[in-house]
């Protein structure tokens, strides 16, 4: 709960065989209702995927997504960089349809590469001229990460994962290494040039009949003209504070100082 949507509702389901044919099928939708802060408005997104491995019996799969939302994205204009009072953000309205799709091949049963071609259109109502007031009074601008009005994003992405892990769900021993890499730009037809580079690598040990230890590291750079949905969010390093939900944000919680 938070001043810009003070409840969400969502959930989210995949059928991973549907009526036998082995593809997958699986979609969710989520709602936010909207808060005190200027600018807000209810929230709501939905996606519809469909996906299928080892197509006529080869080491191909393909996959696709249908995705959009309706939302507030939140700013802060001033207040100190912990506060949670309304009057300290404004939030601007935006809708987002975007396309996905891909396809994946399994050069061995631990590794695995995968192509994808996204095309997103973006609608934002930006404010003219944002600004921020920190605690001194200095007025500083704001990058609010989008253009004005219509803007497209085109994007390829290309991804790597090994997986030796005993279980994808509670595994005892194994790694797991994901890479993935994403070029957008205007040469494609988007209206934004960046690069994404992420990477994340877990590795588990067994220490006793049923318990085990594991290690998880992450990291990543954006690079370039990113659009705000692009970039790296806090929520997706800081796991006490409340994610994006289906690509909406909800919460305007600053990360706990638990070290001063």
């Amino acid at each position: 709960t938070s001043v810009l949507a003070p409840w969400w509702l969502g959930v989210d389901l995949t059928e991973r065989n549907f009526l036998g044919t082995g593809l997958s099928l699986g979609g969710g939708v989520a709602y936010a209702g909207h808060g005190a802060v200027i600018g807000a408005r209810d929230q709501w997104a939905g996606e519809l995927r469909l996906g299928g491995s080892a197509i006529a019996g080869t080491r191909w799969g393909a996959f696709g997504a249908l995705t959009g939302q309706h939302g507030a994205e939140p700013y802060r204009i001033g207040g100190p960089p912990d506060s949670t009072r309304a009057d300290d953000f404004r939030a601007f309205s935006y809708r987002r349809l975007g396309v996905r799709v891909g396809a994946r091949r399994d050069v061995l049963p631990t590794i695995h590469l995968d192509g994808e071609l996204r095309i997103e259109a973006i609608d934002a109502a930006l404010p003219t001229a944002p600004t921020r007031t920190l605690p001194d009074g200095q007025a500083v601008a704001i990058d609010l990460g989008l253009r004005q009005g219509a803007s497209r994003v085109v994007s390829l992405r290309f991804g790597l994962e090994r997986d030796t892990r005993s279980d994808p769900v509670l595994p005892r021993d194994g790694s797991r290494l994901q890479v993935a890499a994403e070029l957008g730009a205007t040469l494609l037809g988007g209206s934004y040039d960046f690069t994404s580079l992420l990477a994340r690598y877990e590795r588990w040990w067994p220490v006793a009949a049923r318990h085990a230890v594991g290690v998880r590291a992450a990291g990543g750079v954006i690079l370039g003209q990113a659009p705000r949905f692009d970039r790296i969010h806090v929520a997706d390093v800081d796991r006490l504070l409340t994610p994006r939900v289906l690509g909406m944000t909800v919460a305007t919680s600053a990360a706990p100082d638990l070290l001063g």
